[in-house]
C-alpha cells in the first residue's frame, strides 16, 4: 500500500531521545487535521507508547501493545520504531511463514508484517552501520531490507567498524558499505528490486550476487592494490549518497570541565592505630594482621599469602607506616568518607550555581526556551537560564550509590539521575525522567528491585534482603522468599549432594 509515512527506526534505548527531539523541532500542530490547531493527534505515532500528544515523558514504553493496523499507520506523519520491534515482527513472520507451508495459505501476503504491508515514504534507520556490520546478514538486516520504502535514510557515526590496528581492517571497511549500500537500493551496487514473493527470491539472491562482484571489481580490488581508479571511485559514491555533518556544523554548546578537589583527612583513631603498631608490634606479623583488621581490611586480604610477604619484606618502620596506610586507603570505610566528601562538594557547588542564577532572575524550566550557552552570546555563563541539576556517573555501583545518598538528602529526586555501566535502557530511562524532572521510582543497583517514588525522599532500596553465608564462607544478598529453610552442617551433608540447600548461618 503506497503511503506519505516515514519509519524511524531506531536502537531501544534512542526511542526516547528521538521522540523529545521531534516534540522539540517539528510543530506538530502545523501538521494535525484539526482546523483551530489545537489538536495534534495523528502527525507522530511511538511504537509502544502511542500518539505523541498524548505521550507522558519519560516514556512509559510498553513492547507487548500490539502494533497497529497497516491502515492505521498510513494516517501518520511519522512511525517511531525501536528495534526490538523489528525482532518481534520478523519472529512472527517466520512463524506465519511455517504455518502457512502447514495449511497451504498464501505464502506472498498471510505471513506479512503491517510494516511489510506498506511502501513507506521513507525510512531512516539510526546506528544503521549494524546493516553492513555482519557478512551473514542477521534476521533484523534481512527484514529491514525487505522493507518498500521510495527514500531510506541511514545514520551512523561510524559507518565502519573493527579494529583500526587490524591488517584486514580496510577490507572489511568496504564489505560493510557495500552492504549498506544494498539497503540503500544502490542501481548498480545494491539491491534494487522489492518484494517478498518466493518466486523472485532467486532474482533478488542473483542482483546480490551480482552487485557484490561488480563492487569488487569496480572498488574494493582496485582500492586495495592502490590504484587511482578504484579511490576516484569509491570518492564518486560516497559525494553520491553521503553528506557528513561534523560537531562544529551543529553549534553544539562546549563542554565545561571543571576538576574538583576535596581534602579528606585521617580520622584520629586510625592515626593512632597505625602509629601504636609500628611502634609496638616489631616482627609481629600476627600484630599487623590484627591492626589491619581493626582498619576495616577485607578478611580475604587479611588471609592472603601475598600480604604476609609484604608485611615480612617491609621490616622499616616507615615501610610498614606507608603499607598499613595504604591498606587503610583501600577500605570501605576510607571509601564511605570519601563520598561523603564528594557528595558534599557537589552540593555546595549546586547550591552556588542556583544561587548565582536565582541573582539572573532564576531558572526557565522548559528548556526548549531556555537559551543555549554557546549559541546566544558571547558571554554565555551571564545568559545561561537553564535548570541546574546533578547526574552522577561512577564505574561501580556501590560508589554511586554511596555518593547518591548524599545527595538525595539534599535535592528533590527529580533533580538527581544515577547512571553506572549496565543496560544502556536503564540510562536512557534514567537521562529522559531527569530531564522532564519527573521521578517514578528507581531501580535498586543491587537486587534489581523496582521502588516506586511517593513523593519523599528515595534514598535507599525498599526491598529486604537477606545475608546468607554458605559452607565455603561465601556472603549473599538474597530475597527472603527465596529461602526455604536453613539446615545445619550435619543435615546437609547427610542430603543427597546438597539436595536439601546450601547450609546458612
Amino acid at each position: 500500500i503506497p503511503a506519505s509515512t516515514n519509519l524511524i527506526i531506531v536502537p531501544d534505548a534512542l526511542l526516547e531521545h528521538w521522540a523529545e527531539q521531534i516534540r522539540r523541532h517539528i510543530k506538530i500542530e502545523v501538521f494535525a487535521d484539526s482546523i483551530d490547531g489545537h489538536g495534534c493527534e495523528g502527525v507522530v505515532y511511538i511504537d509502544g507508547v502511542g500518539d505523541i500528544s498524548t505521550a507522558r515523558f519519560p516514556l512509559n514504553h510498553n513492547s507487548s501493545k500490539p502494533m497497529l493496523s497497516q491502515f492505521e499507520l498510513a494516517n501518520y506523519l511519522i512511525v517511531l520504531v525501536p528495534f526490538s520491534r523489528i525482532e518481534e515482527q520478523n519472529y512472527m513472520r517466520k512463524r506465519r511463514r511455517n504455518e502457512d507451508v502447514i495449511l497451504g495459505t498464501d505464502l506472498s501476503t498471510a505471513s506479512r508484517s503491517p510494516l511489510l504491508r506498506l511502501r513507506w515514504f521513507r525510512i531512516i534507520v539510526d546506528e544503521g552501520h549494524e546493516l553492513g556490520e555482519h557478512e551473514a546478514a542477521t534476521d533484523v538486516t534481512n527484514f529491514i531490507n525487505d522493507l518498500a520504502s521510495e527514500r531510506r535514510w541511514v545514520m551512523s557515526g561510524t559507518p565502519t567498524t573493527g579494529d583500526e590496528d587490524s591488517p584486514d581492517f580496510t577490507a572489511k571497511g568496504l564489505d560493510q558499505l557495500q552492504r549498506l549500500l544494498l539497503f540503500l537500493r544502490h542501481p548498480k551496487y545494491g539491491m534494487s528490486c522489492d518484494g517478498q514473493d518466493p518466486s523472485v527470491k532467486h532474482k533478488r539472491e542473483l542482483k546480490k550476487e551480482l552487485a557484490k562482484s561488480a563492487w569488487n571489481d569496480d572498488v574494493k580490488i582496485p582500492f586495495l592494490n592502490k590504484i587511482e581508479s578504484g579511490r576516484e571511485k569509491l570518492y564518486k559514491i560516497l559525494h553520491e549518497v553521503m553528506v557528513m555533518h561534523k560537531k562544529e556544523d551543529i553549534n553544539l554548546p562546549k563542554p565545561i570541565f571543571k576538576q574538583g578537589e576535596v581534602t579528606i583527612f585521617i580520622p584520629p583513631s586510625v592515626q593512632s592505630t597505625i602509629v601504636d603498631t609500628v611502634h609496638s608490634a616489631g616482627n609481629d606479623t600476627a600484630a599487623y594482621l590484627e591492626a589491619m583488621a581493626n582498619l576495616g581490611v577485607s578478611g580475604r586480604r587479611l588471609v592472603s599469602e601475598e600480604l604476609r610477604r609484604e608485611i615480612e619484606l617491609k621490616c622499616k618502620g616507615s615501610a610498614r607506616f606507608d603499607l598499613l596506610l595504604s591498606e587503610y586507603l583501600g577500605t570501605d570505610s576510607f571509601q564511605s568518607l570519601v563520598d561523603e566528601k564528594q557528595a558534599q562538594y557537589i552540593v555546595e557547588a549546586v547550591k552556588r550555581e542556583r544561587s548565582e542564577l536565582n541573582a539572573r532572575g532564576g531558572s526557565i524550566p522548559d528548556d526548549s526556551n531556555a537559551p543555549i550557552t554557546a549559541a546566544t552570546s558571547s558571554n554565555n555563563v551571564a545568559c545561561d537560564r537553564r535548570p541546574i541539576k546533578v547526574v552522577v556517573y561512577s564505574q561501580s555501583h556501590s560508589n554511586l550509590l554511596s555518593v547518591a545518598e548524599y545527595i538525595y538528602r539534599s535535592f528533590q529526586a527529580e533533580n538527581i539521575a544515577e547512571l553506572t555501566e549496565g543496560k544502556i535502557a536503564d540510562m536512557a530511562y534514567e537521562l529522559g525522567r531527569f530531564r522532564n524532572s519527573y521521578k517514578e521510582g528507581k531501580k535498586c543497583r543491587i537486587c534489581g528491585g523496582w521502588n516506586d517514588y511517593n513523593g519523599k525522599k528515595l534514598i535507599g532500596c525498599r526491598r529486604l534482603l537477606m545475608e546468607v553465608c554458605d559452607a565455603e564462607g561465601r556472603t549473599f544478598l538474597i530475597e527472603p522468599e527465596r529461602v526455604n529453610r536453613a539446615v545445619g552442617q550435619v543435615e546437609f551433608n547427610k542430603s543427597n549432594n546438597g539436595a536439601v540447600g546450601t547450609p546458612v548461618d
